[in-house]
């Protein structure tokens, strides 16, 4: 029962701090759905629902800051891929189990933030104390 909290505490503290927008929730998605693969801006920005250009580049700026998604430049294009910090690799991938088990309700909350600007987590709803993480 302490590790279940413990866990439930830090993916709470995680998604508190790095799922602060609509962008950010968005790429934290994606790359959890593909945490092994590499990606030029370009196959993101097309990837993802809204291809909101500046908002994304800046979304991906700030998870690079933070150490979250790592970066490499091949070719002359800048590749993207979940870094290899193995505790932030798992809450990533823990984010987007709950993100899927829980998807009908994880979209309503993140959609109902108006212009997407509104940071999605910063009060999170009473329901997801109760989601557990598998």
């Amino acid at each position: 029962m302490t590790t279940q909290t413990s866990v439930r505490g830090e993916l709470r503290r995680f998604i508190k701090e790095y799922a602060d927008d609509y962008y950010a929730v968005s790429l934290l998605l994606f790359f959890a759905a593909y945490p092994f693969t590499r990606f030029s801006r370009l196959a993101i920005i097309h990837a993802l629902p809204d291809n909101s250009t500046n908002k994304i580049h800046q979304g991906l700026a700030k998870l690079v800051d933070k150490g979250v998604i790592s970066t490499r430049v091949d070719n002359n294009t800048a590749l993207y891929w979940l870094g290899d910090d193995s505790s932030t690799r798992k809450l990533v991938l823990q984010f987007g189990r709950l993100a899927k088990s829980h998807r009908g309700l994880f979209l309503r909350h993140v959609s109902a933030c108006p212009q997407r600007t509104e940071q999605p987590f910063a009060r999170l709803p009473a329901r997801f104390s109760a989601l557990t993480v598998s």
